[in-house]
């Protein structure tokens, strides 16, 4: 059955090929990690942080997940740390949501 299933994802990822996709890209460029941001951000109040609106991307595994009406937390750990990122879903856009 384990051959069955490698043989259905060979196929699909020769579809994706065949489309000009490639199903294994790894193109996301990581500009921080969460200690970093840690040290770089602490004892930073929420209007200063709210000035600044800096742009950063992190990769790592979602912990976890919750939704709160308009606003949404994830919980992502990196190689270094543990960091929470808090999303506000009316200010996404489709785009955002896809990428």
């Amino acid at each position: 059955m384990e051959d069955h299933l490698m043989d259905e994802r060979r196929k699909k990822a020769q579809i994706l090929r065949d489309h000009g996709f490639d199903p294994y890209s790894n193109t996301f460029e990581v500009t921080h990690i969460a200690s970093d941001l840690h040290k770089k951000y602490e004892g930073v109040d929420n209007t200063q942080l709210e000035a600044e609106s800096a742009e950063v991307k992190i990769a790592g595994r979602l912990m976890a997940n919750r939704s709160f009406g308009k606003m949404v937390f994830w919980v992502i750990q990196d190689q270094s740390d543990e960091i929470q990122v808090a999303i506000f879903k009316p200010s996404l856009s489709a785009d955002d949501v896809l990428h």
